[in-house]
């Protein structure tokens, strides 16, 4: 208690004050979330206290900054789909390369088995002839 007392009335915290306060900090994963929204739960052990959970008020937006977030959501959204398309197509183009028997190969295919094809494709744009 002697080291709360110290530094109840401090303004601000070196980090030497910080370790001694805080024991442990475990940062998880990262996950998406159906929006592609990346989050990372962080758990933080005080001496003395435990795990310390921060108190979670809802943040009342601005409309403007509301419209600000909103444009930055779509922005990611679009640069996502972006570079996911740019990367479908450095695929194609690599395997178009690697073999032009293989499309050949695949339109055979197709045309006796339309299911055999699109179960085949996955194999097809790993890189692997599955035929």
């Amino acid at each position: 208690m002697a080291l709360v007392e110290r530094y109840r009335d401090c303004t601000e915290y070196s980090d030497e004050v910080l370790r001694q306060f805080v024991e442990k900090v475990i940062v998880h994963e990262t996950v998406k979330d159906e929006d592609g929204e990346r989050s990372r739960e962080i758990e933080v052990y005080l001496n003395f206290i435990g795990k310390f959970d921060v108190p979670v008020q809802p943040v009342e937006l601005s409309p403007e900054e509301q419209k600000r977030q909103e444009a930055l959501k779509k922005r990611r959204i679009h640069q996502r789909n972006k570079r996911a398309q740019e990367r479908q197509e450095r695929m194609s183009a690599q395997l178009k390369n690697e073999s032009p028997n293989l499309n050949q190969k695949l339109n055979r295919q197709k045309r006796r088995c339309p299911v055999f094809h699109r179960a085949a494709s996955s194999f097809v744009l790993s890189g692997k002839e599955c035929l």
